[in-house]
Protein backbone atom coordinates (compact mmCIF):
# COMPACT_ATOMS: atom_id res chain seq x y z
CA UNK A 1 0.00 0.00 0.00
CA UNK A 2 1.48 2.92 -0.73
CA UNK A 3 1.89 5.94 1.83
CA UNK A 4 0.05 8.50 -0.35
CA UNK A 5 -3.56 6.00 -0.78
CA UNK A 6 -3.49 7.05 3.07
CA UNK A 7 -3.86 10.91 1.56
CA UNK A 8 -6.56 10.26 -0.53
CA UNK A 9 -8.46 6.94 0.64
CA UNK A 10 -9.16 5.90 3.08
CA UNK A 11 -6.68 7.08 6.40
CA UNK A 12 -6.70 3.77 8.54
CA UNK A 13 -6.52 1.24 5.28
CA UNK A 14 -5.78 3.08 2.28
CA UNK A 15 -8.46 1.37 0.58
CA UNK A 16 -10.87 3.33 -1.50
CA UNK A 17 -14.01 5.03 0.43
CA UNK A 18 -17.56 4.07 -0.55
CA UNK A 19 -20.51 6.85 -0.72
CA UNK A 20 -24.06 5.02 0.05
CA UNK A 21 -27.32 6.78 -1.03
CA UNK A 22 -28.40 5.63 2.31
CA UNK A 23 -26.40 6.82 5.72
CA UNK A 24 -25.81 4.16 8.06
CA UNK A 25 -24.80 4.36 11.81
CA UNK A 26 -20.78 4.08 12.10
CA UNK A 27 -18.73 4.21 15.15
CA UNK A 28 -15.53 6.42 14.19
CA UNK A 29 -12.21 4.86 14.31
CA UNK A 30 -10.73 7.50 16.76
CA UNK A 31 -13.24 8.38 19.17
CA UNK A 32 -15.15 5.52 19.21
CA UNK A 33 -18.10 7.61 18.91
CA UNK A 34 -21.53 6.62 16.45
CA UNK A 35 -22.86 9.31 13.84
CA UNK A 36 -24.79 8.86 11.10
CA UNK A 37 -22.91 9.20 7.89
CA UNK A 38 -23.22 8.03 4.22
CA UNK A 39 -19.07 7.13 3.74
CA UNK A 40 -17.10 4.73 5.05
CA UNK A 41 -14.29 2.25 3.24
CA UNK A 42 -14.50 -0.65 1.72
CA UNK A 43 -12.86 -2.29 4.83
CA UNK A 44 -15.67 -0.46 6.63
CA UNK A 45 -13.86 2.01 8.74
CA UNK A 46 -14.96 5.72 9.08
CA UNK A 47 -14.12 8.68 10.90
CA UNK A 48 -15.69 11.32 11.67
CA UNK A 49 -15.50 15.23 10.40
CA UNK A 50 -14.62 15.99 14.25
CA UNK A 51 -11.85 13.86 14.46
CA UNK A 52 -10.76 14.77 10.56
CA UNK A 53 -10.03 18.86 11.94
CA UNK A 54 -8.65 17.85 14.86
CA UNK A 55 -4.64 18.94 15.36
CA UNK A 56 -2.26 16.56 15.58
CA UNK A 57 -1.59 16.49 19.59
CA UNK A 58 -5.31 16.08 20.19
CA UNK A 59 -5.98 13.37 17.36
CA UNK A 60 -3.12 11.28 18.84
CA UNK A 61 -4.26 12.12 22.47
CA UNK A 62 -8.09 10.87 21.46
CA UNK A 63 -6.98 7.78 19.57
CA UNK A 64 -4.87 6.72 21.81
CA UNK A 65 -7.31 7.33 25.04
CA UNK A 66 -10.26 5.12 22.61
CA UNK A 67 -7.89 2.63 21.09
CA UNK A 68 -7.61 -1.05 22.62
CA UNK A 69 -4.57 -2.22 20.71
CA UNK A 70 -1.72 -3.17 22.10
CA UNK A 71 0.72 -2.75 19.26
CA UNK A 72 2.54 0.38 19.85
CA UNK A 73 4.14 0.14 15.96
CA UNK A 74 0.51 -0.49 14.73
CA UNK A 75 -0.94 2.54 16.51
CA UNK A 76 1.80 4.69 15.29
CA UNK A 77 1.33 3.94 11.73
CA UNK A 78 -2.29 4.33 11.69
CA UNK A 79 -1.64 7.87 13.16
CA UNK A 80 1.21 8.82 10.73
CA UNK A 81 -0.84 7.83 7.67
CA UNK A 82 -3.32 10.39 8.95
CA UNK A 83 -2.34 13.70 6.90
CA UNK A 84 -2.12 15.68 10.52
CA UNK A 85 0.53 13.83 11.24
CA UNK A 86 3.32 15.52 8.77
CA UNK A 87 6.84 13.30 7.94
CA UNK A 88 8.52 15.52 10.39
CA UNK A 89 7.03 17.33 12.99
CA UNK A 90 6.93 17.90 17.15
CA UNK A 91 4.24 15.86 17.16
CA UNK A 92 6.34 12.43 16.88
CA UNK A 93 7.55 14.00 20.23
CA UNK A 94 3.87 13.06 22.18
CA UNK A 95 3.44 10.18 19.40
CA UNK A 96 5.76 8.05 20.96
CA UNK A 97 4.96 8.27 24.50
CA UNK A 98 0.89 7.83 23.88
CA UNK A 99 1.54 5.17 21.80
CA UNK A 100 3.86 3.18 24.43
CA UNK A 101 1.21 4.17 26.82
CA UNK A 102 -1.70 3.25 25.63
CA UNK A 103 -0.69 -0.32 24.29
CA UNK A 104 1.46 -0.36 28.22
CA UNK A 105 -2.04 -0.06 29.90
CA UNK A 106 -4.71 -1.63 27.61
CA UNK A 107 -1.94 -4.67 28.19
CA UNK A 108 -3.06 -4.24 31.92
CA UNK A 109 -6.87 -3.62 31.40
CA UNK A 110 -6.56 0.17 32.85
CA UNK A 111 -8.23 2.50 31.36
CA UNK A 112 -8.54 5.35 34.37
CA UNK A 113 -4.34 5.47 34.65
CA UNK A 114 -4.19 4.93 30.49
CA UNK A 115 -6.21 8.62 29.92
CA UNK A 116 -4.49 10.36 33.13
CA UNK A 117 -0.57 9.72 31.75
CA UNK A 118 -1.43 10.39 28.34
CA UNK A 119 -2.82 13.74 29.15
CA UNK A 120 0.39 14.17 31.53
CA UNK A 121 2.54 13.05 28.35
CA UNK A 122 0.86 15.37 26.01
CA UNK A 123 2.04 18.04 28.46
CA UNK A 124 5.39 16.85 29.12
CA UNK A 125 5.70 16.69 25.47
CA UNK A 126 5.03 21.00 24.82
CA UNK A 127 8.74 20.96 25.99
CA UNK A 128 10.20 19.32 23.48
CA UNK A 129 10.44 21.66 20.77
CA UNK A 130 10.93 20.87 17.23
CA UNK A 131 14.76 20.76 15.55
CA UNK A 132 15.50 19.12 19.19
CA UNK A 133 17.54 16.69 17.18
CA UNK A 134 20.06 18.92 15.43
CA UNK A 135 20.57 22.00 18.02
CA UNK A 136 20.19 20.24 21.27
CA UNK A 137 21.82 16.67 20.52
CA UNK A 138 18.99 14.72 21.78
CA UNK A 139 15.99 13.25 19.42
CA UNK A 140 12.83 13.93 21.08
CA UNK A 141 11.36 10.44 20.48
CA UNK A 142 14.20 9.13 21.63
CA UNK A 143 13.57 11.45 25.24
CA UNK A 144 9.39 10.45 24.38
CA UNK A 145 10.29 6.88 25.95
CA UNK A 146 12.01 8.32 29.15
CA UNK A 147 8.81 9.99 29.28
CA UNK A 148 6.52 6.84 29.11
CA UNK A 149 9.31 4.97 31.98
CA UNK A 150 8.89 8.15 33.61
CA UNK A 151 5.13 8.23 33.94
CA UNK A 152 4.73 4.49 34.31
CA UNK A 153 7.33 4.44 37.50
CA UNK A 154 6.02 8.05 38.38
CA UNK A 155 9.77 8.87 38.62
CA UNK A 156 10.90 11.73 39.99
CA UNK A 157 14.07 14.32 39.76
CA UNK A 158 14.05 12.81 43.65
CA UNK A 159 13.56 8.64 42.87
CA UNK A 160 16.84 6.47 42.72
CA UNK A 161 15.48 3.22 40.98
CA UNK A 162 12.67 4.93 38.86
CA UNK A 163 15.15 7.71 37.70
CA UNK A 164 17.75 5.63 37.07
CA UNK A 165 15.43 3.59 34.25
CA UNK A 166 13.67 6.62 32.71
CA UNK A 167 17.07 7.92 31.94
CA UNK A 168 18.81 4.55 30.67
CA UNK A 169 15.50 4.22 28.61
CA UNK A 170 16.28 7.58 27.16
CA UNK A 171 20.04 6.84 26.79
CA UNK A 172 19.20 2.98 24.97
CA UNK A 173 16.79 5.21 22.63
CA UNK A 174 19.05 7.89 21.92
CA UNK A 175 22.02 5.34 20.96
CA UNK A 176 20.00 3.50 18.57
CA UNK A 177 18.93 6.56 16.65
CA UNK A 178 22.29 7.99 16.54
CA UNK A 179 24.16 4.22 15.23
CA UNK A 180 21.77 5.06 12.17
CA UNK A 181 22.92 8.52 11.43
CA UNK A 182 20.99 11.99 10.27
CA UNK A 183 19.92 13.23 8.83
CA UNK A 184 16.47 13.59 10.62
CA UNK A 185 13.51 11.35 10.06
CA UNK A 186 11.15 11.28 12.36
CA UNK A 187 9.25 8.09 11.03
CA UNK A 188 12.67 6.14 11.53
CA UNK A 189 13.54 7.32 14.62
CA UNK A 190 10.08 7.02 16.27
CA UNK A 191 10.34 3.25 14.75
CA UNK A 192 13.68 2.73 16.38
CA UNK A 193 12.71 4.69 20.05
CA UNK A 194 9.25 2.30 20.28
CA UNK A 195 11.45 -0.79 19.20
CA UNK A 196 13.78 0.01 22.57
CA UNK A 197 11.75 0.67 24.38
CA UNK A 198 9.45 -2.60 23.88
CA UNK A 199 12.68 -4.44 24.56
CA UNK A 200 13.76 -2.50 27.56
CA UNK A 201 10.01 -3.62 28.97
CA UNK A 202 10.88 -6.96 28.16
CA UNK A 203 14.25 -6.95 29.86
CA UNK A 204 13.45 -4.58 32.68
CA UNK A 205 9.60 -5.19 34.13
CA UNK A 206 9.01 -8.73 32.13
CA UNK A 207 6.16 -7.31 29.86
CA UNK A 208 5.90 -7.94 26.73
CA UNK A 209 4.48 -5.95 23.76
CA UNK A 210 3.98 -7.81 20.42
CA UNK A 211 4.99 -5.64 18.01
CA UNK A 212 5.68 -6.33 13.76
CA UNK A 213 9.56 -7.06 13.83
CA UNK A 214 9.27 -6.80 9.91
CA UNK A 215 8.34 -3.26 9.99
CA UNK A 216 8.80 -2.06 6.36
CA UNK A 217 8.56 2.15 5.97
CA UNK A 218 5.38 3.47 4.22
CA UNK A 219 6.64 6.86 4.16
CA UNK A 220 10.16 6.98 2.36
CA UNK A 221 8.59 8.46 -0.94
CA UNK A 222 7.46 11.69 1.40
CA UNK A 223 11.82 12.11 2.53
CA UNK A 224 13.74 13.58 0.28
CA UNK A 225 16.68 12.70 2.85
CA UNK A 226 15.61 9.22 2.92
CA UNK A 227 18.70 7.08 3.71
CA UNK A 228 17.37 4.82 1.74
CA UNK A 229 19.32 1.23 1.84
CA UNK A 230 20.78 2.51 5.10
CA UNK A 231 17.88 2.80 7.11
CA UNK A 232 16.60 -0.71 8.83
CA UNK A 233 13.13 -0.07 7.92
CA UNK A 234 13.36 1.41 4.00
CA UNK A 235 11.66 -0.91 1.38
CA UNK A 236 11.39 -0.02 -2.14
CA UNK A 237 8.44 -1.65 -4.10
CA UNK A 238 9.85 -3.42 -7.84
CA UNK A 239 7.78 -3.45 -11.26
CA UNK A 240 8.41 -6.50 -12.75
CA UNK A 241 9.63 -3.78 -15.78
CA UNK A 242 12.55 -2.45 -13.27
CA UNK A 243 16.13 -2.85 -14.41
CA UNK A 244 17.48 -3.18 -11.10
CA UNK A 245 15.34 -5.71 -9.46
CA UNK A 246 17.71 -7.30 -6.80
CA UNK A 247 18.01 -10.71 -5.85
CA UNK A 248 16.51 -12.17 -3.02
CA UNK A 249 19.17 -12.87 -0.67
CA UNK A 250 20.09 -8.96 -1.51
CA UNK A 251 16.26 -8.10 -0.07
CA UNK A 252 16.75 -10.36 2.56
CA UNK A 253 19.89 -8.94 4.02
CA UNK A 254 18.85 -5.30 3.24
CA UNK A 255 16.36 -5.79 6.37
CA UNK A 256 18.11 -8.51 8.63
CA UNK A 257 22.03 -9.05 9.58
CA UNK A 258 22.58 -12.10 7.94
CA UNK A 259 25.85 -13.62 6.69
CA UNK A 260 26.40 -14.97 3.03
CA UNK A 261 25.97 -18.32 2.85
CA UNK A 262 29.23 -19.62 1.95
CA UNK A 263 30.73 -17.24 5.43
CA UNK A 264 28.85 -19.00 7.89
CA UNK A 265 30.83 -21.01 10.00
CA UNK A 266 28.18 -23.84 11.77
CA UNK A 267 24.77 -24.97 11.42
CA UNK A 268 23.64 -22.33 13.81
CA UNK A 269 24.41 -19.64 11.20
CA UNK A 270 23.04 -21.57 8.53
CA UNK A 271 19.56 -22.24 9.95
CA UNK A 272 18.78 -19.00 11.52
CA UNK A 273 19.45 -17.37 8.01
CA UNK A 274 17.29 -20.32 6.72
CA UNK A 275 14.48 -19.81 9.15
CA UNK A 276 14.33 -16.09 8.35
CA UNK A 277 14.35 -16.48 4.27
CA UNK A 278 11.57 -19.30 5.29
CA UNK A 279 9.59 -16.13 7.38
CA UNK A 280 9.90 -14.04 4.74
CA UNK A 281 9.12 -16.41 2.24
CA UNK A 282 5.27 -17.12 4.38
CA UNK A 283 4.91 -13.30 4.23
CA UNK A 284 5.28 -12.73 1.00
CA UNK A 285 2.85 -15.80 -0.03
CA UNK A 286 -0.06 -14.07 2.32
CA UNK A 287 0.57 -10.98 0.80
CA UNK A 288 -0.04 -12.58 -2.23
CA UNK A 289 -3.01 -14.09 -1.43
CA UNK A 290 -4.80 -10.62 -0.36
CA UNK A 291 -3.96 -9.69 -3.97
CA UNK A 292 -5.08 -13.01 -5.39
CA UNK A 293 -8.70 -12.51 -3.35
CA UNK A 294 -8.99 -8.65 -4.24
CA UNK A 295 -8.65 -9.79 -7.89
CA UNK A 296 -11.65 -11.11 -7.72
CA UNK A 297 -13.77 -8.25 -7.64
CA UNK A 298 -12.64 -7.80 -11.67
CA UNK A 299 -13.44 -10.85 -12.61
CA UNK A 300 -16.17 -10.79 -15.06
CA UNK A 301 -16.78 -14.84 -15.58
CA UNK A 302 -15.60 -17.89 -14.57
CA UNK A 303 -13.05 -18.21 -17.18
CA UNK A 304 -11.61 -15.12 -16.58
CA UNK A 305 -10.64 -16.77 -12.61
CA UNK A 306 -9.07 -19.73 -14.33
CA UNK A 307 -7.57 -17.96 -17.16
CA UNK A 308 -5.36 -20.74 -18.04
CA UNK A 309 -3.48 -19.07 -20.74
CA UNK A 310 -2.08 -16.11 -17.75
CA UNK A 311 -1.27 -19.31 -15.04
CA UNK A 312 1.21 -20.64 -17.63
CA UNK A 313 3.07 -17.49 -18.91
CA UNK A 314 3.01 -16.62 -15.35
CA UNK A 315 5.06 -20.07 -14.92
CA UNK A 316 7.08 -19.64 -17.75
CA UNK A 317 8.26 -16.44 -16.25
CA UNK A 318 9.15 -17.57 -13.05
CA UNK A 319 10.92 -20.71 -15.01
CA UNK A 320 12.99 -17.96 -16.49
CA UNK A 321 14.01 -16.12 -13.11
CA UNK A 322 14.78 -19.36 -11.60
CA UNK A 323 17.30 -20.14 -14.18
CA UNK A 324 18.40 -16.25 -13.77
CA UNK A 325 19.01 -16.83 -10.19
CA UNK A 326 20.45 -20.42 -9.79
CA UNK A 327 17.56 -22.05 -8.46
CA UNK A 328 15.83 -25.14 -10.19
CA UNK A 329 13.16 -24.68 -13.02
CA UNK A 330 11.35 -27.61 -12.28
CA UNK A 331 11.55 -26.84 -8.79
CA UNK A 332 9.83 -23.60 -8.73
CA UNK A 333 7.59 -25.02 -11.98
CA UNK A 334 6.27 -27.70 -9.01
CA UNK A 335 5.60 -24.93 -6.46
CA UNK A 336 4.17 -22.30 -8.56
CA UNK A 337 1.66 -24.98 -10.28
CA UNK A 338 0.41 -26.02 -6.90
CA UNK A 339 0.33 -22.40 -5.13
CA UNK A 340 -1.75 -21.37 -8.42
CA UNK A 341 -4.20 -24.25 -7.81
CA UNK A 342 -4.98 -23.44 -4.44
CA UNK A 343 -5.30 -19.56 -5.40
CA UNK A 344 -7.07 -19.67 -8.28
CA UNK A 345 -9.73 -22.30 -6.02
CA UNK A 346 -9.90 -19.47 -3.50
CA UNK A 347 -10.47 -16.50 -6.00
CA UNK A 348 -13.28 -19.03 -7.38
CA UNK A 349 -14.77 -19.25 -3.99
CA UNK A 350 -14.51 -15.09 -3.62
CA UNK A 351 -15.40 -15.02 -7.20
CA UNK A 352 -18.90 -17.01 -6.69
CA UNK A 353 -19.48 -15.28 -3.27
CA UNK A 354 -20.00 -11.92 -5.04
Amino acid sequence: MNSMDHKTNCLICGHELVYKDRSDKLECYFCKKIYESNVKCVNGHFICDSCHSLPANELIKQFCINSKLEDPIEMALILMRNQKIRMHGPEHHFLVPAVLLASYYNLKNDTEKKVEKIKEAEKRAKNLLGGFCGYYGACAAGIGTGVFISLITEATPLSKHEWKLSNMMTSKSLLSIANVGGPRCCKRNTFLAITEAVNFLIENFGITMNINKNLKCEFNSLNKECLKDECPFYYQVYTNQSSDIPKLDEITKRSVNMKDAKDCINMTEIRTAIDIIDNQIVELIASRSKYVKEAAKFKKDEKAVTDSNRVQKVINSKKELAEKYGASPELIEKIYKMMIDFFVNEEMKEWKSK
